[in-house]
């Protein structure tokens, strides 16, 4: 899906992310463990598109990840 950015109150771009569901960020990785950069990623665009809630999966894990 496609999110508007915004910077300063003005919308800069247009990023695209995973899914958003009923007002939530939801990022899906599937790695064998997240990442530090993975959380600074998701916040990221939390912020750049002024969403309050976000979910973060990681589907690569030997468990699944949900932060």
């Amino acid at each position: 899906m496609w999110i508007p950015v915004y910077y300063k109150g003005k919308q800069l771009q247009v990023r695209r992310v995973d899914f958003v569901v009923e007002g939530c960020l939801l990022e899906i990785k599937a790695k064998a463990a997240l990442e530090e950069r993975d959380f600074e990623q998701t916040l990221n665009y939390l912020k750049a598109s002024r969403m309050r809630t976000g979910l973060l999966l990681n589907f690569g894990a030997r468990r699944l990840e949900i932060k």
